[in-house]
């Protein structure tokens, strides 16, 4: 089981708080939507939640288990974070085989016989065409490269996927079909999903529960239905009237994205490796 518990979590910087004793939980295969302005910590708990950021007091569990800060391989693989930039956090120099036979190799994840037929697996899950394996990072759209992203996160097995803000640096079209891909991938391995985002519209579509950071503290944590509806925090109150509204009905605002039952996902790509950088999808 993968049920995520953040315990009285604090992380600072030095003399600066930037997380102060937030407590949250995500059941296993849920989601939850960690949402605040910029600078608000929510990105400092995604990151202290993966490992990367140190915690100063309280701890976080993954299946019971505490995720210690030096982790071990195994933790290592059990929680897994899709970052906002996919071309960053992509090695330019790696064709997407070598990415993929990497963590593969490194994890023992399947015996070197079986590695390019997993890393096909891979390329087929996230909607990829394989023959474009032994493509560079720079010979994909932006919406592919953050497909390869996924892929790769997938391919150590976790228990936990982090997204940090996987679709601000797409157009709509594109992240309409990383959020269809990020739910599809929820139901079908049971990854409990921890999304982090400014954008309401993203987090209404993918996420069961709403956690609403402001200067370093989480002020609420609710449903989503209730959070759109009725959110009971004024900062949270806020965050909602800032959405840009259609009309001047009462209640959730409307969104660029359709409903989570309605977002198509994309086919197979076909011939990826023929789209030059920055092409859209």
């Amino acid at each position: 089981m993968s049920r995520l518990e953040v315990r009285d979590v604090t992380v600072a910087y030095g003399s600066v708080v930037a997380v102060r004793q937030a407590s949250v939980s995500v059941e296993h295969s849920a989601s939850l939507g960690i949402v605040g302005e910029s600078g608000s910590g929510k990105t400092t708990l995604a990151k202290a939640i993966v490992g990367i950021e140190p915690v100063r007091s309280g701890e976080i569990l993954l299946g019971g288990t505490p995720l210690t800060q030096r982790r071990s391989v195994q933790q290592r693989q059990w929680v897994q974070m899709v970052h906002q930039d996919p071309y960053s956090s992509l090695n330019p120099r790696m064709t997407v085989r070598q990415t993929l036979s990497e963590l593969l190799a490194v994890h023992r994840i399947v015996p070197r016989s079986g590695r390019d037929a997993r890393c096909a697996e891979l390329m087929t899950t996230v909607n990829l065409d394989p023959s474009a394996l032994d493509s560079y990072p720079h010979q994909f759209s932006g919406g592919q490269r953050q497909r390869i992203a996924i892929a790769r996160a997938l391919a150590v097995e976790p228990r936990l996927l982090v997204a940090d803000e996987p679709t601000s640096a797409l157009d709509v079209s594109v992240q309409a079909s990383i959020i269809a891909l990020l739910r599809r991938l929820r139901a079908d391995l049971g990854l409990t999903l921890v999304l982090i985002s400014h954008d309401l519209a993203v987090v209404n579509a993918l996420c069961d529960t709403i956690a609403v950071m402001n200067a370093g503290r989480l002020v609420e944590v609710a449903p989503r239905e209730r959070f759109f509806r009725d959110p009971t925090d004024p900062y949270s109150r806020t965050l909602l009237e800032s959405v840009p509204r259609l009309s001047r009905h009462r209640g959730p605002p409307l969104t660029a994205l359709p409903p989570p039952a309605d977002l198509p996902d994309q086919p197979p790509l076909e011939a990826a490796a023929r789209r030059g950088p920055g092409q859209s999808e």
